[in-house]
């Protein structure tokens, strides 16, 4: 009966070591997994707080553009650095150009788009009358870059 006792010990001595170490191995591999998913959601909450961040520098831009309309008097197309007459080159914010440069940390650049009639005449009649311009409608284009993130904003303005 003793030989017996000492036959099933020998047999279960190495399954021990076999089940600890999967098991091992299967908690290192959840560990990396967890620890890889932190550091995406860390990449992740950076990156919206860059894109938040430009997104409000390019806001900050556009109402400063639309603040110079209010409060200054436009000089014609192509003096004063403010607006050139359809030459603005396509990468515009990449250069100091006449585009003006927002204190808020954004570019903007202003576009003259049209002229806008009330289309009201004096005459009742159909004829032919000559048509006034009461405004004129403006394109504000916004950039700004905070890290990676780059926003680019626009909205239009009549003057």
């Amino acid at each position: 009966m003793k030989n017996q006792i000492q036959h099933v010990t020998e047999n279960e001595d190495g399954i021990i070591l076999i089940t600890a170490l999967v098991l091992l191995v299967v908690l290192t591999l959840i560990g990396i997994g967890a620890m890889q998913s932190s550091t995406m959601q860390e990449r992740m909450a950076g990156n919206m707080e860059q894109r938040d961040i430009a997104f409000q520098m390019a806001e900050a831009g556009l109402r400063e553009a639309e603040e110079f309309f209010i409060t200054n008097v436009l000089p014609d197309f192509g003096t004063g650095g403010v607006y050139i007459a359809g030459n603005a080159p396509a990468r515009w914010w990449e250069g100091s150009g006449n585009s003006a440069g927002a204190d808020s940390g954004a570019r903007y650049i202003i576009e003259f788009v049209t002229e806008i009639s009330t289309g009201s005449s004096s005459s009742n009649s159909m004829a032919f009358a000559p048509v006034s311009f009461d405004a004129a409608m403006y394109r504000i284009t916004s950039r700004a870059e905070s890290g990676r993130a780059v926003v680019m904003l626009q909205t239009t303005f009549q003057f």
